[in-house]
């Protein structure tokens, strides 16, 4: 994350990605940073559907890019 500078974009985290201290680190630098409540199963089509729409819903008009990670 040291490489990422602050800008206007939002991050959104799936629950427990970072710790609290993390979280509360990259907000203090200016970051937009917001975390889910619980846990989004990734392998779900439904619930990442659902995650997706709460973000837009958030931001709209704005593009939402996904990263995941399959579990091997």
């Amino acid at each position: 994350m040291a490489n990422i500078k602050p800008n206007p974009s939002a991050f959104w985290l799936n629950f427990g990605i970072l710790t609290p201290q993390e979280i509360d680190g990259l907000r203090k630098s200016n970051y937009n940073v917001t975390e889910f409540v619980q846990p989004i199963n990734t392998n779900n089509k439904a619930t990442m559907e659902a995650a997706i729409e709460t973000v837009q819903e958030h931001h709209f008009g704005q593009k939402v890019w996904v990263e995941h990670v399959p579990n091997l």
